[in-house]
């Protein structure tokens, strides 16, 4: 059987928004707008000329901001001193990969029409990555709903739906006039905005729907009271740890074979720097409370780790709850971690 790797499926967002987009001006006599062109570039997938693809849509300068916009951001994150120079040296190269990679694939798929690949160089899991964070499976293209022009550089607002959320959002497509006074798809400019705004509400519409499993859960297990705190030992060197110290309760009812828990960590301004899984496997008697000791290392080469070493407790806030729990009759209970219907 075939299968669509996921670095194809993020090829598929570029691909997905040029020919839904692009239908819609097909009869369109105006032959230097932005529309039009986005236009040309759904006539050349269609018809396999990769010239016309090519000098439409500049795929080195939209996957590298791709990457800048989606991808860079979760390998590291801004910290006051900035990011050093073998860091960015290294972010550089990998940047490269990615686009190279891209660049091939896309080709590939203008050429021939296949979303195939087999390749599992090292770049493809940055794709999975972009993939998972752009997550464009799962949203249709309605219209286009306006373009601004700014000199050489064109804004087209194209209006999508979040098929798992139900909302219509905005994302800008940016476009650069060329020398013959055509456009070339170059960037998503609000890419991060709509990122931001799809996680909030993914995680609002997943937080209602896992209420009911979640009070199904407290009526078997629930942790009663807990206690953190992050460790620095000098003993051998400097060495940093998160601590997380609760007690569960196991209530009446079905006995508990295992169950596991997820704690988060926020700083005073309420952003998560920290979250780890936990996990104890019984059988734990009915009717009872243990304390549980779970620890992570920390590593202050990690910006967001780096941050939490560097932040008193006093200023740290932790949020917990068991998310699943299996039963010594082989039932379970867990809570949704991806929203219904994720293609």
């Amino acid at each position: 059987m075939r299968t669509r790797t996921k670095l194809t499926l993020s090829i598929a967002l570029i691909i997905v928004v040029c020919i839904s987009v692009g239908a819609l001006f097909y009869f369109s006599g105006q032959k230097k707008t932005p529309e039009h062109s986005i236009n040309l570039i759904s006539n050349a997938i269609k018809q396999h000329d990769l010239a016309t693809f090519e000098k439409h849509f500049d795929m080195e300068t939209f996957y590298g901001e791709a990457f800048d916009d989606v991808i860079a951001p979760t390998l590291r994150q801004p910290t006051q001193d900035g990011i050093n120079d073998f860091l960015a040296s290294i972010m550089s190269s990998v940047k490269q990969s990615f686009v190279n990679s891209m660049v091939e694939q896309t080709r590939k798929y203008v050429e021939s029409g296949s979303l195939e690949s087999d390749n599992k160089a090292p770049e493809q899991i940055l794709a999975k990555k972009f993939t998972e964070l752009t997550d464009f499976r799962n949203v249709t293209f309605k219209n286009i709903k306006e373009t601004k022009i700014e000199g050489n550089i064109a804004y087209v607002d194209v209006i999508i739906h979040q098929n798992q959320v139900d909302e219509d959002f905005t994302l800008q497509l940016k476009m650069r006039k060329l020398q013959d006074e055509t456009w070339s798809v170059v960037g998503i400019n609000n890419i991060h905005e709509f990122l931001t705004e799809i996680s909030k509400m993914k995680a609002e519409k997943l937080a209602v729907l896992n209420k009911p499993l979640a009070k199904k859960i407290q009526e078997q297990v629930a942790i009663s009271s807990e206690k953190f705190e992050h460790q620095k030992n000098n003993r051998y060197g400097a060495s940093y740890a998160f601590s997380y110290t609760p007690t569960v309760e196991f209530k009446q009812g079905k006995q508990v074979a295992e169950f596991i828990g997820q704690v988060d960590v926020y700083n005073k301004n309420k952003d998560r720097v920290f979250s780890q899984k936990f996990v104890n496997a019984g059988p734990f008697p009915v009717n009872s409370k243990q304390e549980f000791h779970f620890s992570w290392p920390l590593n202050p080469f990690v910006p967001s780790e780096k941050e939490l070493i560097n932040t008193s407790d006093s200023d740290l806030t932790i949020k917990a709850a068991i998310i699943r729990v299996n039963f010594t009759d082989g039932s379970e209970l867990h809570l949704m971690e991806n929203m219904p219907g994720a293609k």
